[in-house]
């Protein structure tokens, strides 16, 4: 609802979107998939792809807010410097391009300092004077002579379009959508879902990356395994030290697998997906049933031990 009323403002793209979920990770929550040109298409194809791809993704209900930014046709003003004409009336190349960039956009000239403050000095056309394409007919650029030159007799305007920035991802041009799962969806069935739009669409030459959250959890899949069979060598080394024994660590740790099928069986029944937070619930669960089964351990061997010591009394 918020999205509708946003893209309805005039005048600019407004859309909201989740803040990610771990801070420093990406700029946006969700997934942030960046189609790649590797070189044999054109930014129009690039930008006509993606449109498709975002088109084509609010059709389905795996996936929720898709969007993109990227746009190839926004209208410009082409800048034409004639460089016969420059050469002619004696103005370098770089003095023209200088002055443009000076009027039109700013240049630092030094520091000063006044009342313990320190000030930056920027010099650039003033406000009025720099807002429409037809200032520039009020701008002059110097000569090798000294002379004042009218810019207009030099540059020429021509209405254009294109892209206003042209991303690039791993060195390849690029356009990123943003976007997420729909309520009810793992992030990696949104993620599946990409890729499916990314094969039905993308033209030859193109490809597509991660990255943000979504690059993190892809690189992450299929090492939980690894993560917690490396936990429980650790927690079973750890015990070995501290009970000097290798056989009651591992009566601690036969709790442990127990416990786990447990919870996987009870999230299997109830349909629930396997996700992050299942996986966190695992650990503190394994942690819960290890303390459990250390507590219960060592009981048992305070009492075995007072029972061979009142045996040695009886003797």
């Amino acid at each position: 609802m918020y999205r509708r009323k946003l893209f309805q403002i005039p005048g600019g793209l407004v859309f909201a979107t989740e803040p990610p979920a771990i801070q420093g990770i990406g700029s946006f929550g969700g997934f942030q998939f960046e189609l790649q040109d590797l070189g044999r298409n054109t930014l129009q194809d690039l930008d006509v792809v993606a449109h498709k791809m975002v088109g084509a993704g609010r059709q389905r209900k795996d996936l929720a807010a898709l969007f993109t930014s990227y746009t190839a046709n926004d209208p410009q003003l082409l800048v034409v410097i004639d460089r016969e004409k420059a050469k002619a009336m004696g103005v370098p190349i770089n003095q023209v391009s200088d002055t443009l960039g000076v009027y039109m956009g700013s240049s630092y000239v030094n520091d000063f300092d006044f009342n313990n403050r320190s000030y930056r000095v920027y010099v650039q056309a003033d406000t009025p004077f720099r807002m429409k394409a037809g200032d520039l007919r009020s701008y002059y650029v110097r000569s090798q002579n000294d002379a004042l030159v009218p810019l207009e007799n030099i540059v020429s305007l021509k209405e254009t379009s294109g892209p206003q920035v042209i991303n690039h991802f791993n060195l390849f041009r690029s356009a990123e959508i943003i976007g997420s799962a729909a309520p009810g969806y793992s992030s990696s069935e949104g993620l599946k879902a990409m890729d499916e739009l990314a094969k039905e669409n993308m033209l030859q030459g193109m490809s597509y990356s991660w990255s943000g959250l979504a690059l993190e959890e892809i690189e992450a899949a299929g090492k939980a395994i690894v993560i917690f069979g490396l936990g429980i060598l650790v927690v079973y080394l750890t015990l070995s030290a501290q009970y000097e024994s290798f056989a009651l660590p591992f009566i601690i740790l036969l709790a442990v697998p127990m416990a786990v099928l447990g919870a996987l069986g009870l999230i299997s029944l109830r349909g629930l997906e396997n996700d992050v937070y299942v996986q966190i619930g695992l650990v503190m669960l394994i942690g819960l049933s290890a303390k459990n089964a250390i507590l219960i351990v060592e009981f048992a061997e305070q009492f075995a031990r007072s029972g061979a010591q009142h045996r040695r009394r009886c003797h």
